[in-house]
């Protein structure tokens, strides 16, 4: 049996202002045309369909229509993540299971379909279905006053129940699977996870996954890598876009499975194709201007790190010139030498003059000093 692994799409989604739903779309063809023609059984979607519970029109029908897609070539089973409306997902279940897609929004037992059996081309398989536990839903609110120890063991606990009892649907002439949107020890984030969350104490430890799954399909994670310390194959698929720069350099793909009762399963990743890559460059002007054309014709995002003498007025639009696919353009100044040796001052006032100094080489004038004081008294009174 050949089962596809995808994950964290994160339609919708807007980055420095910039609309990235063609390069979403184009990765997500590239997965439906790899689907179409290798004689796929099963596609498996970890979660983050979307990147809010309220999507726009066109990330809603992008995701449907993709999801259609792929319903057309073989069953589909797609679970919600944290940043899906699992509600949402499960009112549309019965309508995409006309398409032969079988989404789970919420957590639910094994008897109201928790766990999801599919007889495939070349045989049965069982998809234990794990959707993301929100920390309340495992986690009393007395627990989190309590203890911040006995919190996190609880819900490392919970979802250690949650999959036994999925996973207890397995069956020995069955491949058997679990796809879930969790975080578990020891992943290595690529920092485009929001930190809210994404935390070591909310992660379940490894162990919590069925040593006798032939797979389990990770979501929430978007960093491609595979779990260590588990009995059977773990892996995040991971993003199919670059998100953001913490995650330049990394190979974005997808997993496919190679599976049957009784057998280890085996696995490979199948890089995308259709996405630009996130890079950034560091130099002066004079190195921009030679780096520019090089810089323009990648086609790639690129975060310029500019190193000046002394701040220049509308740098940004200067480079952007240049560089017109310049996402972040930062500016490196020199530290004054008094500044580093100086110890910083208490006062607001010194304190905003000192900051004033080092980010513009001059000292503010006396108007823009007075904004920032009664701004600062303004402040000073709505927290009192």
């Amino acid at each position: 049996m050949r089962i596809v692994h995808t994950s964290d799409w994160h339609a919708g989604r807007r980055w420095h202002r910039l609309d990235r739903s063609d390069e979403l779309a184009a990765v997500l063809d590239h997965l439906c045309r790899y689907v179409a023609q290798g004689e796929t059984d099963l596609v498996l979607v970890s979660g983050d369909l979307f990147d809010n519970g309220a999507p726009s029109a066109e990330a809603f029908d992008l995701v449907l229509r993709v999801l259609v897609r792929l319903g057309a070539c073989c069953p589909v089973v797609a679970i919600a993540g944290n940043h899906d409306s699992p509600r949402r997902l499960d009112a549309l279940a019965p309508l995409l299971r006309l398409a032969n897609v079988h989404v789970v929004g919420t957590p639910r037992p094994v008897a109201k379909g928790g766990a999801i059996e599919l007889l495939t081309r070349n045989g049965k398989a069982i998809v234990a279905a794990l959707p993301f536990a929100p920390t309340k839903m495992l986690v009393s609110a007395l627990e989190r006053q309590q203890d911040d120890t006995t919190a996190y063991q609880r819900y490392a606990d919970g979802v250690r129940a949650l999959v036994k009892h999925l996973c207890s649907a397995f069956a020995d002439d069955a491949v058997n699977l679990l796809v879930a949107h969790t975080h578990l020890e020891g992943a290595e984030i690529s920092n485009s996870e929001r930190a809210v969350h994404i935390g070591d104490q909310w992660a379940a430890p490894a162990q919590v996954l069925p040593a006798d799954a032939h797979y389990v399909a990770l979501g929430h994670i978007h960093r491609p890598q595979e779990v260590v310390g588990t009995g059977c194959p773990a892996v995040y698929a991971g993003s199919p876009l670059q998100l953001d720069f913490g995650e330049e350099g990394e190979t974005k793909s997808f997993v496919v499975i190679e599976a049957e009762p009784g057998k280890p399963a085996r696995k490979s990743p199948i890089p995308y194709e259709g996405g630009r890559r996130l890079r950034t460059w560091e130099g002066s002007l004079d190195e921009l201007s030679h780096s520019a054309d090089e810089l323009r014709a990648s086609g790639d995002h690129v975060r310029i790190q500019l190193r000046l003498d002394a701040p220049q007025p509308d740098i940004a639009n200067h480079v952007r010139e240049r560089v017109p696919n310049a996402v972040v353009i930062r500016v490196l100044l020199p530290e004054p030498a008094e500044a580093q040796a100086q110890e910083r001052p208490e006062a607001p006032r010194p304190l905003f003059e000192a900051y004033y100094q080092e980010r513009y080489g001059r000292p503010p004038d006396e108007a823009v000093t007075r904004v920032f004081e009664d701004v600062y008294e303004r402040a000073s009174e709505e927290a009192s």
